[in-house]
C-alpha cells in the first residue's frame, strides 16, 4: 500500500489531520500550521460542480 502525502493548497504543510465530511461524503481536512490563513480543505473538490459554476457566470 502506498501512502500520498496530504498538503495544504494554500501553505503546502503537511501538518493535516481528518477534520469530518463534507456533504458529498468527502473527505474534509484541516490543516494545523497556525501561519496558514485556511482552515479546512477537501482533497479533490468535484470538478462538475466547478464547471457548472463556471457556466453560470459566462452565461449572465
Amino acid at each position: 500500500m502506498v501512502l500520498e502525502p496530504v498538503l495544504c493548497p494554500t501553505c503546502e504543510s503537511s501538518d493535516v489531520v481528518k477534520h469530518g465530511q463534507s456533504g458529498e461524503d468527502k473527505q474534509r481536512y484541516k490543516c494545523r500550521n497556525p501561519e496558514c490563513g485556511r482552515s479546512t480543505f477537501i482533497r479533490e473538490y468535484a470538478k462538475e460542480s466547478r464547471n457548472n459554476k463556471l457556466d453560470n457566470y459566462e452565461a449572465t
